[in-house]
């Protein structure tokens, strides 16, 4: 009994042990199986992107990824899935990691869709943005997949542009897109790439459709070439292949706009004049010569770049000099110059043909221009506020005294004009002034050297706003926010908004006293601002912010008008605060950077035009900049703008869309004006664009039967178009002029509107 037990134990531990053996074998299957499923699951669902050059070599560059912030607000299929449908692209951040040189990983393909933007060096162009899918990705789980980069940037551009140059409609236009259109239609409809292994034809094709630089003619002595204002030309740039028969330019009445004529010598050549004749219409209308302003275009030297948008060790063209005089040029060195029309607002709209003269002492050679001037009349007032910080450094003006200065103040003024800029302190020599008289002391006021210098500014010149400038530190004695302090002020600052009233300048006012103040300081410029309400509350209390979300919720109430910097702008903030009657601007400086659009010279020259788009799609009243003429560091030699503790970088250009007048300070007087920048011409030129987008957008207001759906319907078709967000904007030039067509041909249909008062 007990032996067999023990074979029955012997057993039951050898099934038990063959039970655990398996059941360990299994266990081991098991744990190798999905093992070895984790590892097919680590390399499943692996998105790459292939980006290479022109040569096929394998290409470092920025690339970026987006979302649809919209999408998830909105729970209709029929509206998402509308061919109407406009996404607000947001950037997502650790999203994409170069693995090895020119290969990028999706890392988070399980947004749906995606957005994907590389960041391209063209010949010519620097660096722009291109889309691979306009539409967005939808990757499936479990599927790896490579996507090669350039020859979806390729298949994008030819599926926008086919479209367009089949339509017919550009193709009849006589300005710069009809030009273009035609061009690219002499061969049909535009074709992919199909060898699989061509990057230079791709580049070729990409390049074919992001620049609007065309050859006009060709001598033996120079050869000419045509570049929109938007196109930054490189000094060693090579001539285009496109051709065009002229030089057009599209223009609206009482406007400034330009275009770039590019000659280069095939030897050194003296004494080269340039003249405009004048332009005539099939109506015998003139355009006056004259009206043309010349000038010749600059470089300098960008050492380290701003950001991923810059190039390294490369000149870049920036201060526009007046052309006064005959001028040598290089052999093989292109020589830009930049000819801006300035239209008057009675000009006839039509069709203007004349020629431009190019005289060396070995030849002449005209080339012809084709000015279209549409019926639209911008006004003289821009729409949009402007507050633009000039400081003029008088050591480059040489020794002078105290009437010079007033002088050449006033000779930069009067460049602020013509930029339709308003600085800052326009009566920075006519002060208000003030005394105390009596016991207790009343203050009195002398506004008659102020009035006579704003008359001109506000009135004549059309400054849309002006500082009232920093709070004094100590009144008659009083220390700052005492109560004698403050009853003082008081008396003074009513008086003066009285008067602002009286004159019509009240509305222009506004107090930037305080500059992006830290957390820290919050208390104290509450203090402040608490003061300015109970003073004069009609002058408006500005408020720059930049280390949170702007409107922010301390200043609610206090501040009523808001100057975020650019990517602390909260949209939903903003138009909360304005339907409570509250004022939003915003400004650009030192950032934001890549991949927002700022002033910094090397940014593709677009970036500083559609600032002003993004800024009317998102309603915002004006536009800051903190300075045109800081000059620490030399501007003509020294691109990099440098912190006065010389700690750090500040961008190419940043403060400086100003040059002093030569390049070195004189030991003589010198009463000039400054050299603008293109960077400034550029500004303008998108301050301009802004109003007839205004224009639209007050008779679509005033329910006006058709012409109120056809404004409203074009202004949303042209800002959808060029605007996704103020991180994804358009940076092909003949996609930007054409929407800029469209506005310019609907305003001039509708203006003048009989609604419109």
């Amino acid at each position: 009994m007990k032996k067999n037990n023990r074979v029955c134990i012997g057993k039951c531990f050898f099934v038990l042990f063959f039970a655990l053996f398996c059941l360990g074998i299994s266990a081991f299957s098991y744990g190798r199986d999905k093992g070895k499923v984790k590892a097919e699951d680590a390399n499943a669902n692996k998105i790459y992107i292939k980006l290479y050059d022109m040569e096929g070599k394998p290409l470092t560059t920025s690339v970026m990824v987006f979302k649809d912030i919209k999408r998830d607000c909105i729970a209709d299929a029929g509206i998402l899935n509308s061919e109407d449908y406009t996404p607000e692209l947001e950037l997502v951040s650790g999203a994409i990691k170069e693995v090895e040189p020119g290969k990028y990983e999706i890392l988070k393909p399980h947004i749906k869709p995606l957005w994907i933007r590389a960041l391209l060096p063209l010949p010519g162009l620097g660096k722009i943005w291109f889309s691979l899918d306009p539409k967005g990705y939808s990757f499936d789980s479990g599927v790896s997949k490579e996507i090669d980069g350039i020859a979806e940037i390729e298949k994008n551009l030819i599926d926008v542009f086919n479209p367009i140059l089949n339509g017919g409609d550009t193709c009849s236009d006589n300005g710069l897109v009809g030009c273009f259109t035609r061009q690219l239609t002499k061969d049909g409809s535009l074709a992919y790439t199909d060898e699989p292994n061509a990057p230079e034809r791709r580049y070729r094709n990409i390049y074919k459709l992001s620049s609007l630089k065309s050859s006009i003619a060709d001598s033996d002595i120079f050869s000419i070439w045509y570049s929109p204002v938007i196109e930054k030309v490189g000094l060693d740039e090579g001539i285009p292949e496109k051709k065009l028969e002229f030089i057009p330019l599209d223009i609206a009445r009482n406007e400034y706009e330009s275009f770039q004529l590019v000659i280069r010598p095939k030897q050194n050549l003296e004494n080269v004049s340039i003249m405009v004749q004048d332009a005539v219409t099939g109506n015998g209308d003139v355009l006056k010569g004259s009206e043309f302003k010349v000038f010749r275009v600059g470089y300098v030297r960008v050492i380290e770049t701003t950001d991923a948008f810059g190039q390294p060790n490369k000149d870049y063209p920036d201060p526009i000099i007046p052309l006064n005089q005959s001028v040598p040029l290089s052999a093989n060195e292109n020589a830009v110059f930049l000819f801006r029309l300035k239209t008057s607002p009675s000009q006839a709209p039509g069709i203007y043909k004349g020629k431009i003269e190019i005289k060396t002492s070995q030849k002449t050679v005209e080339v012809p221009y084709q000015v279209q001037v549409y019926a639209y009349t911008l006004p003289d007032t821009t729409s949009t506020e402007i507050a633009y910080g000039v400081y003029p450094d008088y050591a480059y003006h040489g020794p002078l005294n105290e009437e010079q200065k007033k002088e050449v103040f006033g000779l930069y003024m009067d460049l602020c004009a013509e930029y339709r800029i308003s600085p800052y302190s326009p009566h920075a020599f006519a002060p208000i002034q003030w005394v105390f008289e009596g016991e207790p002391p009343e203050p009195k006021l002398d506004f008659s050297e102020f009035d006579k210098a704003m008359e001109k500014y506000l009135d004549q010149y059309h400054f849309t706003s002006f500082n009232m400038g920093g709070l004094p530190r100590e009144l008659n004695g009083a220390e700052q926010y005492s109560p004698e302090y403050v009853r003082l002020f008081t008396l003074i600052f009513h008086k003066i908004q009285e008067h602002l009233r009286e004159k019509g300048w009240l509305h222009k006012a506004y107090w930037y006293w305080v500059d992006e103040p830290m957390k820290e300081s919050y208390p104290g410029v509450k203090q402040g601002l608490e003061l300015l309400k109970s003073s004069c509350p009609e002058i408006r209390r500005l408020l720059t912010l930049h280390i949170e979300q702007t409107p922010a919720p301390d200043f609610y109430n206090l501040v009523n008008l808001w100057v975020p910097v650019a990517d602390r702008y909260d949209a939903k903030r903003a138009w909360w605060r304005q339907e409570l009657g509250e004022q939003v601007w915003w400004y650009v400086c030192t950032g934001p950077r890549c991949p927002y659009a700022n002033n910094f010279i090397d940014h593709p020259g677009i970036n500083h035009r559609i600032r002003f788009w993004q800024a009317d799609k998102y309603g915002l009243d004006g536009d800051l900049y903190w300075s045109l003429t800081y000059w620490l560091q030399n501007p003509w030699e020294q691109a990099m703008s440098v912190p006065p503790d010389g700690k750090g970088t500040w961008g190419n250009g940043d403060g400086r869309l100003l040059y002093p007048p030569q390049p070195q300070k004189p030991t003589e007087p010198l009463v000039a004006p400054p050299i603008p920048s293109l960077r400034l011409e550029l500004l303008r030129d998108g301050i301009e664009d802004r109003e007839p987008l205004v224009f639209l957008s007050q008779i679509q207001h005033a329910r006006n039967g058709y012409n109120s759906v056809l404004a409203r319907k074009v202004r949303s078709e042209v800002l959808n178009n060029l605007i996704s967000s103020l991180t994804v904007y358009e940076q092909n030039p003949f996609l930007f002029y054409l929407n800029r067509l469209k506005l310019l041909s609907t305003a001039s249909i509708l203006f003048p509107s009989p609604s419109m008062k």
